[in-house]
């Protein structure tokens, strides 16, 4: 058993099905793809979802344009 992580569009992902044992989908709208990714999932698999907030998009913005925020 090897421990691999994907990083990327997970709309263009090829994998097996029941491959995962877990994903953590960092993104806006992870309902939009978790019903084409639950084949992916081995039986019992978690998903984990993160939504940004604006806490964390205006930390975004500020350290990639080198501003300063108070957050």
């Amino acid at each position: 058993m090897s421990d691999r992580f994907f990083l990327g569009d997970v709309t263009t992902i090829q994998v097996p099905d029941e491959y995962f044992d877990a994903l953590l989908l960092d993104m806006m709208t992870p309902w939009t793809v978790i019903e084409s990714l639950l084949p992916k999932l081995k039986p019992a698999a978690n998903i984990v979802c993160v939504q940004p907030n604006i806490v964390r998009i205006l930390f975004h913005l500020a350290h990639n344009r080198n501003l300063t925020t108070h957050i």
